[in-house]
């Protein structure tokens, strides 16, 4: 897991998954962010403020950005129209006590999800899933749009199909 320290220094830890930037100011609930995350494989920057998310993301590549946000100097919302103008397709998962209707979310160019505080551990993780897999979707069909039309399709036997003999 990854977490900000008292001095605003991050701490990376996780797995083989998609790599986190975690956003939350109240430490506790940022280390259980991390915590969660990290157990289900992903690789976790935590921090807590805006400022260290922006420094964070000019240095790391991140998949998904879990934010707050109301922050210290600053705000998610903000936070993540920043760091999409220079990565489109950015993925964000806001999280916040406040009622989404009342909270100017937009992100031009991002996906966007939110998930209302207090929360259930199971819904986050399911919706940070649903994010990473609408990434791992639009991948695919990046690849497809991107292929060469003139190019031989690959010899694929379906998967019930017998085995040849040669």
């Amino acid at each position: 897991m990854s977490d900000r320290n008292s001095t605003g220094s991050a701490d990376a830890v996780g797995g083989p998954g998609a790599a986190l930037l975690v956003v939350e100011d109240f430490a506790p609930l940022r280390v259980l962010l991390a915590r969660v995350l990290g157990a289900e494989g992903h690789r976790i920057t935590a921090v807590e403020t805006a400022s260290a998310a922006l420094d964070a993301s000019s240095t790391t590549g991140f998949d998904l950005l879990v934010t707050d946000v109301a922050l210290p100097g600053g705000n998610g919302a903000d936070l993540a129209r920043s760091i999409a103008a220079g990565r489109p397709g950015l993925r964000v998962l806001f999280v916040s006590g406040g009622v989404q209707a009342d909270l100017d979310l937009q992100v031009p160019g991002a996906l966007t999800d939110f998930l209302q505080k207090p929360f259930d551990i199971e819904e986050l993780v399911e919706r940070v899933q649903g994010l990473l897999g609408a990434a791992d979707a639009d991948a695919a069909a990046d690849a497809w749009v991107d292929a060469d039309p003139a190019a031989p399709w690959p010899d694929v036997e379906p998967a019930d199909a017998p085995a040849q003999q040669d």
